[in-house]
């Protein structure tokens, strides 16, 4: 299981360190309020493709070599229904939203980027389920460094143009792109031409319980994820939404990498699994793993961020390493058990699942319920809220997939008392830097100090683990 890890963070830590080294100049660029409108449109995406994939890529992952090609077929011809859609949704109530829309928007014609996304993000999310699930790591590396890529050129270059929330978009489209053909080469293409209707049928009825049972649970998933980027700025504009955003971006792009790696591999190698002493002990590593990267992921971010970010980015993103701090906590929990939640609950309980997203929608929505409820509650208050919901929610979350594999807490806190010993010993020196010296230049040194001698102790563990 580590090795595919490896190969496709190998790809992905390119893509995020491309992207992260850029952000000091798209800041520049770009306004706070660019970034709320942008952010706000692709979240409205990501909770349509959920929808409107019927959640056929994770049939791709979990079902037969033979019918990957029928279900690409059925998934493209959703999303062009779910184009057609959006258009006349648009057409029909478009400038009511505007109208009744809390955000000043200068150009509401970028509303209509929502399906064109739709359709590119959902394409390539099929490409990459795919591309695992022919276990070709390389080619899904190379497209994370593609896209990447892409995405900082193009937004550097509008960005000279002043093209403000259009030319993210247009960049974003582009960059969709270009990582598709990374994905895929003309030889094995999505077939778009007819299957006979009876193959079709008999494929969709194998896998009814991907769009019947597993998306209403991963709808309210990323509905939940997404919430802020649509309640934020209609509660304080879209410049604080724009702060909010980029730090969420700034402190889930190593976490989101790590996560997404592990998932996508952990997936595959537990469905594999045949005994459940393999899928306990996949599960076990899994969490040991994760949790040695979360650790001084969280703490970098919650002791320096503040410090650091003010200075890489530009006086008018004061509040980003503030948010970022705040965030850090419940996003570490997150990438401890996110990899493993959706193949355990899928093997075990797609009830848990959705009793899970439920969850976790009424916790990120309840920072904005009190707000309405309580006067004073303000955006940084939100943000405390919101990053200790995920804490709370993720630590249950923990608790209860543990259980449905047959791991006890008390074994997987005694795996790791020898990694959080190292980490406290490492990282005590950023914490007392925090609050004695807390200069931009010494909270940079010692916490590459810090993490330089964290991660050789967790080297040489993992080297002594595979003699």
């Amino acid at each position: 299981m580590k090795i595919p890890i490896l190969s496709i963070m190998s790809g992905g830590a390119m893509a995020q360190a491309v992207q992260l080294l850029a952000y000091p100049l798209v800041a520049r660029l770009y306004a706070p309020e660019d970034f709320g409108v942008f952010f706000l449109l692709v979240s409205v995406i990501s909770i349509s493709m959920t929808i409107f994939t019927l959640q056929l890529e994770a049939a791709i992952l979990a079902g037969r070599k033979s019918h990957i090609q029928i279900l690409g077929y059925v998934a493209f011809w959703v999303l062009l229904a779910a184009v057609v859609f959006y258009s006349l949704l648009l057409l029909l109530f478009g400038e009511w939203f505007l109208r009744a829309s809390n955000i000043a928007w200068d150009v509401g014609y970028v509303m209509w980027y929502v399906p064109l996304g739709l359709f590119v993000h959902g394409l390539y999310a099929l490409s990459v389920s795919r591309t695992v699930r022919q276990k070709r790591y390389g080619r899904l590396a190379i497209s994370h460094v593609t896209l990447a890529l892409s995405t900082v050129v193009v937004q550097i270059l509008l960005g000279y143009f002043a093209l403000g929330v259009v030319g993210l978009l247009v960049c974003d489209f582009i960059a969709r792109i270009l990582g598709l053909l990374a994905l895929n080469s003309p030889r094995d293409g999505w077939r778009i031409r007819g299957f006979s209707k009876s193959a079709v049928v008999k494929v969709l009825v194998r896998y009814k319980r991907f769009p019947l049972l597993l998306a209403p649970a991963a709808v309210l998933n990323v509905a939940s994820q997404n919430i802020q980027s649509i309640c934020f700025p209609y509660f304080f504009g879209a410049g604080q939404a724009g702060q909010l955003g980029l730090a969420n971006k700034l402190v889930s792009a190593p976490v989101g990498l790590a996560a997404s790696a592990a998932g996508h591999v952990f997936t595959g190698e537990f469905a594999a699994s045949p005994t459940p002493e393999q899928q306990r002990k996949i599960v076990m590593d899994a969490l040991y793993y994760l949790t040695a990267i979360a650790l001084p992921l969280c703490s970098c971010f919650a002791f320096a961020s503040e410090a650091l970010l003010v200075h890489a980015l530009g006086a008018k993103w004061e509040l980003v390493g503030t948010y970022a701090a705040i965030l850090s906590l419940g996003l570490a929990a997150s990438l401890v058990v996110s990899p493993i939640s959706n193949i355990v609950v899928i093997k075990n309980s797609l009830s848990i699942a959705i009793i899970f997203s439920v969850a976790e929608l009424v916790v990120r929505s309840l920072p904005y319920v009190l707000m309405l409820v309580f006067d004073g509650f303000s955006a940084t208050m939100v943000v405390f809220a919101i990053s200790f919901g995920n804490l709370f929610l993720y630590g249950a979350a923990l608790l209860r997939f543990s259980r449905l594999v047959d791991i006890h807490l008390a074994d997987y806190l005694a795996r790791i008392r020898p990694l959080v010993l190292a980490w406290l010993l490492c990282f005590a020196p950023l914490a007392a830097a925090y609050v004695f010296a807390p200069g931009a230049l010494m909270l940079f040194g010692v916490m590459f100090v810090g993490l330089a001698v964290y991660f050789l102790y967790v080297i040489r563990k993992y080297a002594r683990g595979q003699r």
